[in-house]
């Protein structure tokens, strides 16, 4: 187990504490005054720590042993759900090349907001356009951004320029059976579908998001260029703009005169379909750019993150009943294929999914979205529930799979964060210290490493 591997986790204590992942013993502290702390994020060159609260972001050098932020990002006025690191493409002249590297946040006060560290401030701030709260966010490439927000609706954004290109309502979430988990049933709506939380699979274009009610859809990012999907090769090591024009000044897009809505703690978290307005995001045939593929109906509990592993295999979902559980795709057989039967095989227990091939149909005929599976010839596939990571008394509110998806880390309420032999579903180790519950943990390697 390498050296080189950084963890940070942190939560309601205000303490981020940084851990040797070989031996379970924390070797510093900071403390984050302002509030719990919603999300952390290293940057690539794991210079950097960022630590996103209510209503701030603090940046920590993490060489260094000075206890205090050496910038805080200070403009949203609610909860930061969501931080990353990337580099975006500048409006800079044809062949000119040049980008930057920035800080992108989403707020439950419905705003996105970029930030250069050399600016001291937000470069370009993005009002959601139906003004719901902002739930989780991650970066396309060097010029786009996907978020999800409490309206149930998935959008597709020209950082840049500071547009949306193209945003879709997921179906109705699929009731799945009921399991017999040992927890206290969820009293949430079952027709809610406030979306809480993504992850993009960058080699595959692929994108997770689950909603409240225990329901992931995957769709896929369809851009005529199959190049903007991919991130960045390298970033800078020092935040500093690169050659080439400056992202325009902090504006909102579009102008919004209502209130925008927060929430208090991400212990509740909070977490009209439209065309792509730009030419040089849009498909040649101006296609939505999302397509759904399938819905995965988890179970009848709170989704907390969901998660590819780095191989694109593997898709991971935290949830309120403390465990973290594993799902891969299959085939399905050629009755299911054929229609013959309505999709649904067996339960969750037996670790088949179930998965109504002419629901989804009717979603696609009324709302016009593409690319259902199962439909014109779509390879028709399902999720299936492999492990069950179950270590952990309460919620899992975060989790992190190893470069090489052998491995993964998990963060929960009981005060615990855990590594997990994905393999074995065993616990490896353990890393206790927090006083409080621990909501968001971050992972970072060297270059070298594949794995641990």
């Amino acid at each position: 187990m390498s050296s080189a591997t950084l963890l940070a986790t942190a939560g309601y204590d205000h303490g981020i504490r940084f851990w040797e992942v070989a031996t379970g013993v924390p070797y510093r502290t900071i403390q984050f005054g302002d509030s719990q702390v919603n999300r952390l994020r290293f940057s690539p060159d794991r210079l950097l720590l960022a630590a996103a609260g209510n209503p701030r972001i603090s940046l920590f050098d993490v060489s260094s042993s000075n206890p205090n932020p050496f910038y805080v990002c200070d403009g949203h006025k609610g909860n930061v759900m969501s931080v990353e690191f990337g580099q975006l493409a500048t409006a800079a002249p044809s062949g000119s090349g040049g980008g930057t590297s920035l800080l992108v946040s989403c707020s439950d006060d419905a705003t996105m907001k970029v930030w250069d560290t050399r600016t001291q401030g937000a470069v370009q701030t993005l009002q959601n356009t139906s003004a719901d709260p902002l739930t989780d966010f991650c970066l396309v490439g060097t010029r786009h951004g996907v978020s999800v927000d409490a309206g149930g609706m998935i959008k597709v954004w020209d950082m840049t320029m500071g547009k949306l290109v193209s945003a879709v309502a997921p179906p109705p979430p699929l009731p799945p059976p009921e399991t017999n988990t040992g927890f206290a049933s969820s009293s949430r709506s079952a027709t809610s579908t406030s979306l809480q939380s993504l992850s993009l699979h960058s080699p595959t274009g692929r994108l997770a998001a689950s909603c409240k009610t225990g329901t992931v859809f995957i769709y896929k990012l369809d851009f005529a260029d199959p190049q903007l999907i991919q991130p960045a090769q390298s970033l800078p090591s020092s935040m500093q703009a690169s050659e080439g024009a400056p992202l325009s000044s902090s504006s909102s897009f579009p102008p919004q005169s209502g209130p925008s809505s927060s929430s208090p703690q991400p212990s509740s978290p909070q977490h009209p379909t439209g065309k792509s307005s730009s030419s040089s995001t849009a498909r040649a045939d101006g296609a939505n750019l999302l397509s759904l593929e399938t819905v995965v109906p988890v179970h009848r509990r709170y989704i907390l993150r969901v998660g590819w592993s780095a191989d694109g295999k593997m898709l991971a979902t935290a949830q309120d009943d403390g465990s973290v559980r594993i799902w891969t795709e299959q085939e399905r057989d050629a009755a299911v294929r054929d229609g013959a039967t309505d999709g649904h095989v067996s339960d969750v227990g037996s670790g088949s999914l179930p998965f109504d091939h002419q629901q989804l149909a009717g979603h696609q005929a009324q709302s016009g979205a593409p690319g259902v599976a199962g439909a014109g010839g779509a390879a028709t596939t399902n999720f299936r529930n492999v492990a069950v990571l179950a270590g952990h008394q309460r919620w899992v509110w975060d989790f992190s799979f190893t470069p090489d998806s052998q491995h993964l880390f998990s963060a929960s309420s009981d005060k615990k964060a855990l590594l997990w032999d994905v393999g074995s579903a065993a616990v490896v180790r353990e890393y206790v210290g927090h006083q409080k519950a621990i909501t968001c943990l971050a992972v970072a390697y060297s270059s070298e490493q594949e794995g641990l």
